[in-house]
């Protein structure tokens, strides 16, 4: 409270201090404000239009020291500033006396305490029971799905090893073989519930296949694309665990092929048969079987 009362002390006799320079700033501001004052009297004291003259002194004086006067003295400052203050009581507000009422009511005692703490460590135990089962179900819908995933693959494999086989006996994609080809589109789209784009990506090329060929289709274009879906298939099936059926017994070759192989033999391929290789023929049909 002294340290207040010391600053509080201390601003008056600042004031006082600077009162007659302040006075004289303001003698010059209102000497001009005075010169103003004068011309608006005159203006509306004379009517011909007469050139109005400067204020006289007197009565820029008396403008300013009217003004001036109503400033306090260095002394008069001085005595308006003191300090004094007395210790009271002042009793709390409604709210705080209210608060204070309902803290005392909801006491929260030892045996509070202990339940509030059993029944934290059951909520924990519920949460971690609800997160392993959420846990398993994730991990046994995923198997599912990379069961039914896996499923599909195996489909496609081995309707591309029938029609193969068919090829090999017909040196032509025989009507038995088009018709389960596009049933393996119908079938294996269906069950693609991820929309896999490994999955789709050989369903488009059968559907270009299907939508393209003829008797007159040279076989060992068809082959080629064929062999393609399969080997790529094939080594799909292998890195997710399962072993495809072989097609030794059909006579059919098993070679499994790199991405980088396939595209090396691809561009083979266009070199030695440039007006009809195996790319050129899928990707030429492409837009007219998704159309159809």
């Amino acid at each position: 409270m002294v340290e207040v009362q010391t600053k509080f002390l201390e601003v008056g006799e600042q004031l006082a201090f600077e009162r007659d320079q302040v006075v004289e700033e303001m003698r010059e501001l209102y000497q001009r404000a005075a010169q103003g004052a004068w011309e608006i009297r005159q203006k509306k004291e004379q009517s011909n239009g007469d050139e109005i003259s400067k204020a006289p002194n007197y009565f820029i004086e008396g403008f300013v020291e009217t003004i001036l006067s109503q400033i306090p003295s260095v002394k008069e400052i001085q005595n308006s500033f003191y300090f004094d203050w007395t210790p009271s009581y002042i009793a709390p507000p409604k709210e705080v006396l209210l608060e204070k009422q309902l803290e005392e009511a909801f006491k929260v005692t030892e045996e509070d305490k202990e339940k509030w703490e059993a029944f934290k460590e059951e909520e924990a135990l519920e949460k971690e029971i609800r997160e392993k089962s959420q846990k398993r179900w994730s991990e046994q819908v995923e198997t599912t799905l990379s069961e039914v995933s896996a499923g599909v693959r195996e489909l496609i494999h081995d309707t591309i090893l029938d029609a193969l086989a068919g090829l090999k006996r017909n040196t032509y994609l025989h009507s038995r073989s088009l018709v389960a080809l596009r049933n393996l589109i119908t079938r294996s789209r269906a069950l693609n519930f991820l929309d896999d784009p490994g999955i789709e990506s050989k369903l488009v090329e059968i559907q270009c296949l299907v939508a393209a060929v003829t008797r007159d289709t040279d076989p060992t274009e068809v082959q080629k694309v064929l062999d393609e879906i399969k080997n790529e298939t094939r080594l799909e099936l292998l890195s997710l665990g399962r072993l495809p059926r072989g097609g030794r017994k059909l006579d059919i070759a098993e070679t499994l092929e790199s991405n980088e192989t396939r595209k090396g033999r691809t561009n083979l391929d266009k070199e030695d048969v440039p007006e009809l290789s195996a790319n050129k023929f899928r990707r030429g049909k492409r837009e007219e079987a998704t159309a159809s």
